[in-house]
């Protein structure tokens, strides 16, 4: 091979390592934790609506167990998660735990952070070949990314449900006093058109 060949080769593995460096470091800066105050909710905290009034996404504390992501409502101190017992994923091992130590996600970009369509299926994939960029909600005592998800409940007036998407890659939340999943939901990611020079 050529030297200019080499050269070339090298310039554009550069390039594209500089871009994905850059582009990771936007993505960080899209989104921030502040600490969670109730009654009074940030102006910049990313919200979500439905029939219950607006609620807020929560990283909490769990202790023995790590950061996981939650669901607020303005007035609320305390927050269940659902939380893995074990490395092992199963459909047991699953536990609802409650924390008080909140911080509640904020952008002062709402435009730059979207829910994106996808499944256990397919995340894993999406996250390897760089199709989503997620907003990362925490991390686990095993030391797993915990990624923020949402899935509309099956009742009647279909509330959004927030929870955390863990290593099987479902979506693990609390909803009627019980821990449950959903294989098909919504992640919460990074607009990656920023990234292509959109």
């Amino acid at each position: 091979m050529s030297t200019s060949v080499e050269a070339l080769i090298k310039l554009t593995l550069l390039s594209a390592f500089v871009s994905s460096v850059c582009c990771v470091n936007q993505a960080v800066l899209e989104y921030y934790w502040r600490p969670w105050t109730p009654g009074s909710p940030p102006s910049d905290a990313i919200t979500l609506r439905d029939y219950r009034g607006v609620s807020y996404i929560v990283e909490a504390y769990v202790p023995n167990h790590g950061l996981h992501v939650g669901q607020v409502f303005a007035n609320q101190q305390e927050v269940n998660v659902t939380v893995a017992n074990t490395s092992v994923v199963t459909n047991t091992v699953f536990l609802v735990r409650s924390s008080t130590d909140l911080k509640v996600l904020c952008s002062q970009s709402l435009d730059k952070v979207s829910w994106y369509p996808t499944s256990n299926a397919n995340v894993q994939n999406e996250l390897v070949t760089a199709v989503i960029n997620p907003v990362l909600g925490g991390v686990n005592n095993f030391n797993q990314a915990v990624y923020i998800g949402r899935v509309a409940a099956t009742t009647t007036q279909r509330p959004w449900l927030i929870g955390s998407v863990v290593k099987d890659n479902r979506l693990r939340y609390h909803f009627g006093g019980i821990t449950t999943s959903a294989a098909v939901y919504e992640i919460l990611v990074v607009n990656s058109n920023k990234c292509l020079g959109g």
